[in-house]
């Protein structure tokens, strides 16, 4: 028989701690770790459930603390594909009534499973409603007898579960298109004036004025492309077009032009005369201001002798000039004095250097 030491005794009750611990929890809680299979903590903070995986990592299977619960998967035994483990323990059926709404191939919900779910956008009410009242537009008829925009719209603003409040309605709009067509014509009126009309012969255009069998034969007088007008050249004694651009040519000067208006422009230089030798307009005398005088040059007892002078007044505005003619001589040009013409007086008419001087004529030199 063999007994144990203290030694021994130490190392067994080591022994049976550690199977102790590793099996079953304490009031302190503890760890439960087997060879395989799930590994359990258990303490103050927390209740963990892992395992060991493939690579000697832990997984965590569940885990409970402050902050709530986790876990890897949960399976309820007997259950179905549709079903749901809701968080309070029951169970929820998927797209079945007063269960969970499920999604369609295009991931929507139908609006079958949304239940009591208002889907209507505008109701057509005559008075707005107090109770019942649901989340869209409601549309009352205007009174005033209109045809057309003849719908106000309308919204309840305030909590449909709340008591009703009148004042929570919003007006959305009342718009009224109004339309003034007096300044075009009723189909009747239109009508009307067509009934006028004239129709309009294939192949032929319509004028507001009468094209007469005048009219006609006046256009075929006129020769095609008569208005072709081209401006002929200019020719001596032609009126025609000219062009510009000549150059000056000793006193042949250019025409040119200022806008639309031709002109020449001769280089001349302006020249200054000395008139100073000349007498002014004012200075000058008048035909008016000559006249033809006898002065008076001796009185013997066979009666004056005369001359002829030409007198000009007002010469300077202010003398007279008298011009005197001297008798002619053998060697001058002049007036006749009176000797010659005395002389030339008693000579008879036709008379040459041979006639014979007449008794008559002798008698009146001694008369």
């Amino acid at each position: 028989m063999k007994f144990l030491d203290l030694n021994g005794l130490t190392h067994f009750w080591s022994k049976i701690k550690d199977w102790s611990n590793s099996n079953f929890f304490s009031n302190e809680g503890g760890e439960i770790s087997p060879k395989s299979g799930l590994h359990y903590i258990i303490n103050g903070e927390q209740l963990d459930v892992s395992k060991t995986g493939n690579e000697n990592e832990s997984i965590s299977i569940f885990n409970v603390d402050e902050n709530g619960i986790s876990a890897k998967r949960i399976v309820m035994t007997g259950g179905t594909a549709t079903q749901v483990l809701m968080a309070d323990g029951s169970v929820k059926t998927l797209n079945a009534n007063n269960g969970i709404a499920g999604l369609d191939s295009n991931g929507n919900v139908p609006l079958a499973q949304l239940g009591n779910l208002d889907t209507t956008v505008a109701e057509v009410v005559t008075t707005l409603p107090t109770t019942n009242i649901k989340k869209h537009i409601y549309l009352v008829k205007d009174a005033s007898g209109v045809t057309q925009n003849q719908y106000e719209e309308y919204i309840y603003t305030g909590d449909t579960n709340a008591t009703y409040d009148a004042s929570k309605w919003e007006k959305l709009g009342d718009f009224r298109a109004t339309v003034d067509l007096t300044g075009y014509a009723k189909t009747t009126e239109v009508n009307a004036a067509l009934s006028n009309k004239v129709d309009k012969v294939s192949g032929k255009g319509l004028s507001t004025n009468d094209f007469t069998a005048a009219y006609k034969s006046k256009l075929d007088s006129i020769a095609p492309n008569a208005n072709n007008y081209s401006l002929p050249l200019a020719a001596n004694g032609a009126r025609g077009g000219i062009q510009v651009g000549y150059a000056a040519n000793g006193k042949n000067y250019p025409v040119q032009l200022a806008g639309e208006k031709a002109y020449v422009n001769v280089p001349w230089t302006d020249t200054t005369y000395d008139l100073t030798p000349y007498a002014k307009k004012n200075e000058a005398v008048g035909v008016n201001n000559i006249e033809i005088f006898e002065e008076v040059l001796t009185v013997d007892p066979q009666g004056q002798k005369l001359a002829q002078a030409i007198r000009f007044h007002d010469v300077n505005n202010a003398h007279t000039l008298d011009i005197k003619f001297k008798d002619a001589s053998s060697n001058m040009n002049g007036f006749m004095s009176i000797r010659d013409k005395n002389k030339l007086d008693t000579i008879a008419f036709g008379a040459t250097a041979d006639s014979a001087i007449t008794t008559a004529e002798i008698d009146a030199l001694f008369a």
